[in-house]
Parts: structure tokens; C-alpha cells; sequence
């Protein structure tokens, strides 16, 4: 692993990374500026998308 890249650890699961993304929203986030991608182990993360809705911004783990 070099010394510019990052480990990003995951939710568990979907559960998680929803109630997660639920407490965003409550606090102000826009639910177009979300979604939640799983992988084929179950982990997710939540992508934070530019305001237009276009291009990825960055993610979020647990």
C-alpha cells in the first residue's frame, strides 16, 4: 500500500450505512446529494455526490 492511499472501512451493512445516511439527512443533507453502494460482501459505503447530482465528491465508511 503506498503511502497516498487510504483504507476506507465500510458499514457492515445496508442497516447501518442507512441509519448512518438517515442521521446525515436529519441534520441538513440532501438525500440527492447521497446513495449507498454495496458491495458483493455486504459492506457499504455512502457516496457523497456533487450538487448536481453528476459526479462523485468522495465516500464515507464507518
Amino acid at each position: 500500500m503506498s503511502a497516498t492511499s487510504s483504507v476506507i472501512n465500510r458499514f457492515r451493512n445496508r442497516r447501518d450505512a442507512e441509519r448512518a445516511l438517515d442521521d446525515i439527512i436529519a441534520d441538513g443533507g440532501q438525500p440527492t446529494e447521497f446513495r449507498i453502494d454495496e458491495a458483493a460482501d455486504g459492506t457499504c459505503l455512502i457516496v457523497i455526490l456533487e450538487r448536481d447530482g453528476g459526479e462523485i465528491a468522495g465516500t464515507l465508511g464507518a
